[in-house]
């Protein structure tokens, strides 16, 4: 019936195979976590935590040091975020700046 019924489909112009098998497993998802509304409905630390252990959780999270000269001429070292976090800031902060009218 679902090889038919996927046959049918193609010949229509629809989706592929692959696409109707999952369909009840996207349907599942989407009940179980749906995204928020909006980007700025979550604060940044928010979004930053969640990131953060996805990027962790595919071995993608690399934290660095920064050096930098302070105030008596020493050398000194700064933890720094990985350069994802770094973009997922930029981009909440330019959209927080844009869109975000709450005071």
């Amino acid at each position: 019936m679902l090889l038919r019924r996927s046959l049918l489909c193609r010949e229509r112009g629809g989706r592929p195979v692959a696409y109707e098998m999952h369909s009840p497993v996207r349907r599942t998802y989407r009940e179980l976590w749906s995204p928020p509304a909006s980007f700025m409905n979550r604060s940044f630390e928010s979004w930053r935590a969640g990131y953060t252990s996805y990027l962790k959780s595919r071995d993608m999270y690399w934290p660095a040091t920064t050096k930098r000269v302070d105030a008596q001429q020493r050398q000194r070292e700064t933890p720094r975020d990985s350069a994802y976090i770094g973009t997922l800031r930029q981009v909440f902060f330019i959209l927080e700046k844009a869109y975000d009218d709450r005071a």
